[in-house]
């Protein structure tokens, strides 16, 4: 990607048509290669929301910064899993700025450092579906448990899972196929950034359903 867009004619790949839902060729805005994002909106007259599917990022930028995506970049599928952090909830309503920092810091965000990752259950709504999982450092000599260390810190309470977690019949299909999909995978991920964010929208609760119970 970085070579043809880096080299090809900008006039001819530019996006003429800003549409939500779009996938489209972007800079990334910390180091300026040429990745995948999705657009979510438009701010104001020139300004594009896009998530970067690869990566799990959201940025903003130009609308004359993105390209038309080349079908054949597209055959990779999406790097970024949406995951929420299984077992915790905000201490308030929302997640507070400095929860968000904490896990930004405990996860090593854009550092690219490994976790491991234990799924617990796979939360399924009409729109969508995402794995909850617990996330685990063992960088050091000692392990931390990333939901404990923020209920230590005081972001977050604890709380057992909803019956709309629960493994079942196709979506258990699904949850082994990523499993599949993914290098070395058995009781573990390797993941090295996950949103906290949609953490906050999850409510209820179920019995915790480990990998080591399905597999």
């Amino acid at each position: 990607m970085n070579s043809f867009y880096s080299t090809g004619n900008s006039t001819e790949q530019q996006v003429k048509t800003i549409v939500v839902g779009d996938i489209v060729a972007a800079p990334y805005r910390d180091h300026g290669t040429w990745n995948r994002a999705r657009v979510l909106g438009v701010q104001g007259l020139d300004l594009v929301d896009l998530y970067y599917v690869d990566f799990g990022d959201n940025g903003e930028l130009p609308r004359a910064s993105l390209r038309r995506l080349r079908s054949d970049f597209l055959s990779l599928p999406f790097q970024a899993i949406e995951c929420s952090l299984a077992g915790v909830r905000p201490k308030g309503d929302t997640w507070s700025e400095a929860a968000l920092d904490d896990f930004d810091r405990l996860t090593y965000c854009a550092d690219w450092r490994p976790l491991q990752a234990k799924l617990c259950s796979y939360f399924h709504s009409e729109a969508s579906s995402w794995p909850s999982v617990k996330l685990y450092d063992n960088s050091n000599a000692k392990t931390v448990d990333i939901g404990e260390e923020l209920i230590r810190l005081g972001h977050a309470v604890s709380f057992q899972e909803g019956l709309n977690g629960r493994l079942e019949g196709d979506h258990l299909g699904s949850l082994q196929k990523m499993l599949d999909d993914v290098k070395g995978a058995s009781s573990e991920l390797s993941l090295s950034c996950i949103s906290l964010s949609e953490a906050a929208s999850i409510s209820g609760s179920i019995d915790d359903v480990t990998v080591d119970k399905l597999l």
